[in-house]
């Protein structure tokens, strides 16, 4: 409200931008997996097609556009993971993406306790890795 009137305002926030990172070990990484498993688990795959030029962009990728804490960035084995929480509450979201050195074929896996986030983060995060750098 101001001096000249009402305006409606909305106001769009990137699903990424709903977390927080959360610096897990790897053992906890995994735990969490199995336990967030099934219909809330979203897999793809993405092919890079210039390896060498995408590989080194994973993790900066991921991190424009999920807010999420590097648990695994191993450029050599191809295995990079990411964690967050919710920012109003405890919701659970891991990133994984493995990436098959020799074909450039990349496996994309979203767990997350709330299917929507995981879906609309899983769609982002496709976007973003399938672009060429």
């Amino acid at each position: 409200r101001t001096d000249r009137g009402i305006f409606p305002v909305t106001i769009n926030v990137a699903v990424g931008e709903l977390f927080r990172p959360a610096a897990i070990s790897e053992e906890e990484f995994s735990k969490r997996e199995c336990k967030i498993s099934g219909m809330h688990e979203l897999t793809a795959e993405v092919v890079l097609t210039e390896l060498s030029k995408q590989l080194p962009r994973v993790v900066q990728n991921i991190v424009e556009v999920a807010n999420v804490a590097t648990i695994t960035a191993n450029a050599s084995d191809g295995i990079f993971r990411f964690a967050g929480q919710g920012l109003r509450d405890d919701m659970t979201l891991l990133i994984s993406v493995t990436i098959d050195m020799n074909t450039g074929s990349e496996k994309l896996k979203v767990n997350c306790d709330n299917t929507i986030f995981g879906s609309r983060l899983m769609a982002e995060l496709k976007a973003v890795l399938a672009m060429k750098q």
